[in-house]
Protein backbone atom coordinates (compact mmCIF):
# COMPACT_ATOMS: atom_id res chain seq x y z
CA UNK A 1 0.00 0.00 0.00
CA UNK A 2 1.01 3.74 -0.67
CA UNK A 3 2.30 6.38 1.37
CA UNK A 4 1.41 9.26 2.12
CA UNK A 5 4.65 11.55 0.26
CA UNK A 6 5.13 14.59 -1.27
CA UNK A 7 5.43 13.24 -4.53
CA UNK A 8 3.64 13.98 -7.51
CA UNK A 9 1.09 11.47 -9.46
CA UNK A 10 -0.54 11.64 -12.69
CA UNK A 11 -3.90 10.70 -13.39
CA UNK A 12 -5.30 8.25 -16.19
CA UNK A 13 -8.65 8.33 -17.10
CA UNK A 14 -10.61 5.39 -18.78
CA UNK A 15 -10.22 6.75 -22.07
CA UNK A 16 -5.96 7.11 -21.85
CA UNK A 17 -6.51 10.82 -21.58
CA UNK A 18 -3.47 12.39 -18.45
CA UNK A 19 -3.79 14.78 -16.37
CA UNK A 20 -1.02 16.02 -13.97
CA UNK A 21 1.65 15.53 -12.31
CA UNK A 22 -0.70 16.56 -9.18
CA UNK A 23 0.13 16.58 -5.36
CA UNK A 24 -2.31 14.27 -2.86
CA UNK A 25 -3.93 17.25 -1.93
CA UNK A 26 -5.28 18.15 -5.29
CA UNK A 27 -6.25 14.44 -5.39
CA UNK A 28 -7.84 14.67 -2.60
CA UNK A 29 -10.30 17.61 -3.78
CA UNK A 30 -10.31 15.92 -7.37
CA UNK A 31 -12.20 12.67 -5.29
CA UNK A 32 -14.18 14.93 -3.83
CA UNK A 33 -15.16 16.77 -6.47
CA UNK A 34 -16.18 12.91 -7.93
CA UNK A 35 -13.28 13.28 -10.65
CA UNK A 36 -11.38 10.22 -9.29
CA UNK A 37 -13.04 6.67 -8.80
CA UNK A 38 -11.46 3.93 -6.74
CA UNK A 39 -10.10 2.33 -9.94
CA UNK A 40 -8.52 5.51 -11.22
CA UNK A 41 -5.40 5.06 -12.27
CA UNK A 42 -2.74 6.97 -10.79
CA UNK A 43 1.12 7.18 -11.56
CA UNK A 44 4.02 8.29 -9.31
CA UNK A 45 6.23 10.74 -11.03
CA UNK A 46 8.86 10.05 -9.06
CA UNK A 47 9.29 5.60 -9.65
CA UNK A 48 6.70 5.10 -12.24
CA UNK A 49 4.38 2.56 -10.03
CA UNK A 50 1.16 2.52 -10.58
CA UNK A 51 -1.25 2.71 -8.23
CA UNK A 52 -5.36 2.91 -7.65
CA UNK A 53 -7.08 5.68 -6.15
CA UNK A 54 -8.30 3.43 -3.22
CA UNK A 55 -4.42 2.09 -2.36
CA UNK A 56 -4.21 6.15 -0.60
CA UNK A 57 -5.90 5.99 1.98
CA UNK A 58 -6.56 9.65 2.34
CA UNK A 59 -8.37 8.63 -1.22
CA UNK A 60 -9.80 5.19 -0.24
CA UNK A 61 -12.98 6.94 2.26
CA UNK A 62 -13.54 9.46 -0.16
CA UNK A 63 -14.04 7.38 -3.79
CA UNK A 64 -15.03 4.00 -1.86
CA UNK A 65 -18.50 3.16 -3.15
CA UNK A 66 -19.36 6.47 -3.70
CA UNK A 67 -20.42 7.29 -7.91
CA UNK A 68 -18.29 10.02 -9.28
CA UNK A 69 -20.71 13.56 -9.69
CA UNK A 70 -22.87 13.93 -12.58
CA UNK A 71 -23.49 17.18 -13.92
CA UNK A 72 -27.57 17.66 -14.17
CA UNK A 73 -28.42 17.41 -17.56
CA UNK A 74 -28.80 20.07 -19.72
CA UNK A 75 -32.34 21.81 -19.70
CA UNK A 76 -34.64 21.89 -22.77
CA UNK A 77 -36.76 24.90 -23.65
CA UNK A 78 -40.34 23.52 -23.56
CA UNK A 79 -43.01 25.64 -25.73
CA UNK A 80 -44.95 26.74 -23.82
CA UNK A 81 -49.11 26.79 -24.70
CA UNK A 82 -50.41 28.53 -28.12
CA UNK A 83 -52.10 30.80 -25.63
CA UNK A 84 -49.85 31.70 -22.92
CA UNK A 85 -47.36 32.65 -25.97
CA UNK A 86 -50.19 34.96 -27.63
CA UNK A 87 -50.37 37.66 -24.58
CA UNK A 88 -51.77 35.08 -21.98
CA UNK A 89 -51.51 35.75 -18.77
CA UNK A 90 -47.84 36.64 -17.31
CA UNK A 91 -47.80 35.19 -14.11
CA UNK A 92 -48.95 31.79 -15.82
CA UNK A 93 -46.10 32.63 -18.39
CA UNK A 94 -43.34 33.12 -15.64
CA UNK A 95 -44.62 30.32 -13.02
CA UNK A 96 -44.47 27.30 -16.19
CA UNK A 97 -41.07 28.21 -17.10
CA UNK A 98 -39.94 28.61 -12.98
CA UNK A 99 -42.08 25.15 -13.15
CA UNK A 100 -39.88 23.45 -15.69
CA UNK A 101 -36.48 24.61 -14.34
CA UNK A 102 -34.46 22.27 -11.80
CA UNK A 103 -31.82 24.64 -10.30
CA UNK A 104 -30.24 27.52 -11.63
CA UNK A 105 -29.20 27.97 -15.08
CA UNK A 106 -27.67 31.25 -16.27
CA UNK A 107 -27.69 30.03 -20.10
CA UNK A 108 -31.40 29.35 -19.62
CA UNK A 109 -33.55 31.59 -21.93
CA UNK A 110 -35.20 34.50 -20.25
CA UNK A 111 -38.79 34.87 -20.77
CA UNK A 112 -39.72 38.34 -23.19
CA UNK A 113 -42.85 39.83 -21.69
CA UNK A 114 -43.95 42.40 -24.33
CA UNK A 115 -44.43 46.17 -23.51
CA UNK A 116 -47.88 47.89 -23.86
CA UNK A 117 -48.31 50.19 -26.77
CA UNK A 118 -50.59 52.14 -24.81
CA UNK A 119 -48.39 52.33 -21.53
CA UNK A 120 -45.25 53.85 -23.28
CA UNK A 121 -47.46 56.28 -25.99
CA UNK A 122 -49.33 58.03 -22.39
CA UNK A 123 -45.82 57.51 -20.57
CA UNK A 124 -44.27 59.53 -23.23
CA UNK A 125 -47.45 62.14 -23.93
CA UNK A 126 -47.52 63.03 -19.84
CA UNK A 127 -44.01 62.27 -18.28
CA UNK A 128 -42.25 61.90 -21.57
CA UNK A 129 -39.98 65.30 -20.59
CA UNK A 130 -38.62 62.93 -17.56
CA UNK A 131 -37.78 60.11 -20.06
CA UNK A 132 -40.16 57.63 -18.24
CA UNK A 133 -41.08 56.10 -21.14
CA UNK A 134 -37.84 55.03 -22.72
CA UNK A 135 -36.90 53.62 -19.21
CA UNK A 136 -40.17 51.41 -19.60
CA UNK A 137 -38.87 50.30 -22.75
CA UNK A 138 -35.65 49.78 -21.81
CA UNK A 139 -33.91 52.49 -23.01
CA UNK A 140 -31.94 53.49 -20.04
CA UNK A 141 -29.55 55.39 -21.42
CA UNK A 142 -32.10 57.47 -23.43
CA UNK A 143 -34.29 57.53 -20.89
CA UNK A 144 -31.47 59.09 -18.47
CA UNK A 145 -30.58 61.40 -21.18
CA UNK A 146 -33.98 62.85 -20.95
CA UNK A 147 -34.28 63.60 -17.36
CA UNK A 148 -30.89 64.76 -16.94
CA UNK A 149 -31.92 67.79 -19.40
CA UNK A 150 -35.22 68.26 -18.20
CA UNK A 151 -34.14 68.44 -14.46
CA UNK A 152 -30.25 69.54 -14.62
CA UNK A 153 -31.00 72.36 -16.75
CA UNK A 154 -33.35 74.28 -14.34
CA UNK A 155 -36.23 73.57 -16.70
CA UNK A 156 -34.66 75.29 -19.84
CA UNK A 157 -34.28 72.09 -21.69
CA UNK A 158 -37.97 70.67 -20.15
CA UNK A 159 -40.07 71.95 -23.24
CA UNK A 160 -37.56 70.61 -25.89
CA UNK A 161 -37.35 67.24 -24.57
CA UNK A 162 -41.45 67.06 -23.90
CA UNK A 163 -42.01 68.18 -28.05
CA UNK A 164 -39.27 64.90 -28.26
CA UNK A 165 -41.41 63.16 -25.81
CA UNK A 166 -44.73 63.73 -27.49
CA UNK A 167 -43.29 63.17 -31.02
CA UNK A 168 -41.97 59.42 -29.65
CA UNK A 169 -45.52 58.95 -28.13
CA UNK A 170 -46.93 59.26 -31.76
CA UNK A 171 -44.43 57.23 -33.14
CA UNK A 172 -45.19 54.42 -30.42
CA UNK A 173 -49.21 55.03 -31.06
CA UNK A 174 -48.35 54.73 -34.77
CA UNK A 175 -46.52 51.27 -34.10
CA UNK A 176 -42.78 52.83 -35.64
CA UNK A 177 -41.41 52.35 -32.00
CA UNK A 178 -39.70 48.86 -30.64
CA UNK A 179 -38.49 48.16 -27.52
CA UNK A 180 -34.96 47.89 -26.20
CA UNK A 181 -34.81 44.11 -27.10
CA UNK A 182 -36.05 44.73 -30.92
CA UNK A 183 -39.65 43.49 -30.49
CA UNK A 184 -42.97 45.27 -31.55
CA UNK A 185 -45.11 46.58 -28.74
CA UNK A 186 -48.53 44.96 -27.98
CA UNK A 187 -51.65 46.55 -28.61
Amino acid sequence: MAEFTQEKYTVFSKDGESFGPVDMVTLVAWAKDGRLTATSKLVSDLDGKVYRAEDFPDLKNIVSGVPPVVPPPAQTVTQLPATQNDGGNVINIINNVQSNNTGYNPYAPTVHVPRSKVTAGLLAIFLGWLGIHRFYLGYNAIGTLMLVLSIFSCGWLAIPVYIWAIIEGVLIFTGQFRDAQGMPLKD
